[in-house]
């Protein structure tokens, strides 16, 4: 009997604890607002890189941030981002480029991050200029005053495969002899 009482202590104790823990633990998802605002956040950045507005793009960005750029170029830091991108504004100045993004998935981290993925494509590029369209992913992160930030990226550019070699051309002078 007393062996049955402390069993039923243990598991007693075991679903406390179990149901202690999981009342600590972060919702898995963020609310439809949050969502919303990711979502939203494509555009917003869009917008800010067609005008060169890199003070609106560096607000979207955490204080720890880091990415990787297409060619392979490691920024880390909102400084780093932020010299880039001021950088490349000037290069595309009166370019009359346009950046369009699409945003494809969110994954939800916790409440307050969620990994964000989509397409991107950027029309008026001349002809040879390089892709017009790719991929990205980022860690966005929700911050203290509700801000969703952007905390990771990577970009990727799309380049079609390589056309197939032409069939070689039958000599003609090689024709139905054996």
């Amino acid at each position: 009997m007393r062996q049955r009482f402390l069993q039923a202590c243990a598991l007693a104790g075991v679903l406390a604890m179990a149901a202690c823990a999981r009342a600590q633990m972060p919702a898995a998802t963020g609310t439809p607002e949050d969502e919303a605002a990711i979502r939203a956040n494509g555009g917003k950045f869009a917008e800010a890189w067609t005008k060169g507005d890199v003070a609106a793009i560096s607000a979207m960005m955490a204080d720890n941030y880091q990415g990787v750029d297409a060619d392979g170029t490691l920024i880390e830091g909102k400084a780093a981002s932020d010299a880039r991108e001021k950088e490349a504004a000037t290069q595309r100045a009166g370019m009359g480029l346009k950046l369009d993004i699409q945003t494809n998935y969110i994954h939800w981290v916790n409440a307050n991050a969620a990994s964000v993925g989509g397409t991107w494509s950027l029309s008026g590029l001349p002809p040879g200029a390089g892709a017009d369209k790719g991929a990205w992913t980022t860690l966005t992160q929700k911050g203290a005053d509700g801000q969703w930030r952007i905390s990771t990226s990577l970009v990727a550019e799309y380049h079609p495969p390589p056309a197939p070699p032409a069939a070689p051309t039958p000599d003609p002078k090689t024709k139905g002899s054996n």
